[in-house]
């Protein structure tokens, strides 16, 4: 079987190209990651919680090829969050290049910053963009997708060849918040290639909390893949200083984006497929995005309650009892605070 792959950056935009701001356009129909597009974006924020372990998992020093001007450090950097306008412009474009040419250059010779003001994404200063790119392809074989994104994943971290690593820096560049993950499948260049576009921006405004729920039931490894997502849980906010609510559901694929203003909060995920209720309390909204998933697991009891103010990206426990889920939490959040259970 023979295999091929590409991939190109392009570099982090601050500020965005100088334009007047633009009211936020409403898509005529909601376009949500899919799945494979949702496991791309947990590729990137699991390197972005951890970018040593990245490194570590595909037998590289991180900052291997960077120079020591954009040198990555180690420590964790704030999840994105699923944005519907960069999903389209990604996604747009990935389907664009399986039919014309692989590059940054797009359709009408437009470019990254172009194809997401285009879509609907509004830059507010201070803000900035960054594009990924890569291809994977076999032949005479179909790519499995999973593999295939997985793939993808690891061509753009690892970043072989690629002047000064400029995809593993954008894939971990602090100042980012929103990412817009496409996929597309098809023939390219007589392979049979999955396409994948990864457009990063940040945009003045709110932080978000963000995170996917999803069964865990398909590979039990405490990590989404694929078909596991839960779509439609209700993921709501409660501001502790004046009770406020601020609510979402998650996308087909399991993904969720909530921005809320800084404050401290109650955050509950219910639904189908959870099996109960799921409660984060004292989370601490500030300048930097929080990472919060909903599964079955985290409702090990009935009455569980998560107690996570933001801290320094750590969960601590106050309960020995509680070994067996531990190392579900270090996977679902990016705050320091202490899990209390109600045994009745």
């Amino acid at each position: 079987m023979r295999t091929h792959y590409s991939n190109a950056a392009s570099a982090v935009l601050s500020p965005a190209p100088a334009f007047e701001p633009l009211e936020q356009r409403v898509l005529l129909s909601a376009v949500s990651p899919s799945a494979q597009e949702q496991y791309l974006l947990e590729l990137t924020n699991r390197a972005r919680s951890d970018p040593p372990a990245e490194a570590a998992r595909y037998g590289i020093a991180l900052n291997e090829g960077v120079p020591a001007s954009e040198t990555i450090t180690g420590s964790p950097k704030q999840p994105l969050a699923p944005n519907q306008f960069l999903t389209d412009s990604a996604r747009k474009h990935s389907e664009w290049m399986l039919v014309n040419t692989f590059g940054h250059p797009g359709k009408d010779g437009s470019m990254p910053w172009d194809r997401m003001e285009a879509a609907g994404y509004v830059f507010i200063p201070p803000s900035g963009s960054s594009e990924n790119l890569a291809s994977y392809g076999t032949k005479p074989a179909v790519p499995d997708p999973t593999e295939a994104t997985a793939m993808l994943h690891e061509i753009l971290f690892v970043d072989t060849d690629y002047p000064d690593r400029g995809h593993r820096t954008n894939m971990v560049d602090p100042d980012l918040k929103e990412l817009g993950t496409g996929i597309a499948a098809g023939v390219y260049d007589t392979f049979n290639t999955v396409m994948g576009t990864e457009n990063f921006a940040y945009s003045a405004g709110d932080s978000f909390v963000t995170g996917v729920g999803y069964a865990d039931t398909l590979v039990d490894d405490d990590f989404y893949t694929p078909s596991e997502g839960l779509a439609g849980l209700t993921v709501t906010a409660t501001r502790q200083s004046d009770g406020a609510e601020f609510v979402t559901t998650t996308f087909s694929a399991g993904g969720y984006a909530l921005a809320l203003p800084s404050g401290t909060y109650d955050i509950v995920g219910t639904g189908p497929g959870l099996g109960g209720k799921v409660t984060y309390a004292d989370v601490v909204m500030g300048t930097s995005n929080i990472k919060l998933d909903f599964t079955p697991d985290l409702r090990q009891l009935d009455t569980a309650l998560v107690k996570s103010p933001h801290g320094d990206n750590k969960l601590l426990y106050e309960r020995s009892f509680l070994s067996y889920l531990n190392h579900r939490f270090l996977l679902s959040s990016r705050c320091r605070g202490t899990l209390l259970v109600d045994m009745h």
